[in-house]
């Protein structure tokens, strides 16, 4: 077993080589640089910079792999200012899991509207039962109307 400062370690000097090599200019920070740092100065409120601090330390706590699935957003689920739309856009982007589907989400609504579909998340949440386990797809498909 890997030991697993070792391996950030080594992340991150393959991600700073990798940006030289690229042209990049900046990395997003590290979860422990994150849970340190003053957010409110970056123009978040403080509900924000507490709800952005509580997810870095939460990801910051993880001794190499962090918890898959379900656990990792019961463990999210947890953390004030962390709801459906932040878990299930996670569960999509983050988890690649093929049934999430962020239906209060401003674009996937609007969209939905636009091809004949619900105008109000709860009917549209309603409706993408049918579409299970592949909602994802869906959510998708009607974030990609917004761009035709």
């Amino acid at each position: 077993m890997h030991n697993t400062h070792w391996v950030a370690d080594r992340s991150i000097d393959f991600l700073q080589n990798l940006s030289l090599v690229l042209g990049l200019t900046h990395l997003f920070p590290t979860p422990d640089r994150l849970a340190g740092e003053n957010l409110i100065s970056i123009g978040l409120t403080r509900r924000q910079a507490r709800t952005l601090a509580d997810m870095a330390e939460l990801f910051a706590s993880f001794s190499g792999q962090p918890p898959a699935g379900q656990n990792m957003l019961d463990m999210m689920a947890r953390i004030k200012g962390i709801g459906p739309w932040t878990l299930n856009y996670f569960a999509l982007r983050g988890l690649g899991d093929p049934d999430a589907f962020p239906a209060a989400d401003l674009g996937i609504v609007k969209a939905s509207a636009r091809i004949g579909g619900p105008d109000k998340p709860k009917a549209l949440e309603r409706l993408s039962q049918r579409w299970r386990p592949w909602r994802a797809y869906a959510a998708q498909y009607l974030w990609s109307v917004l761009d035709g």
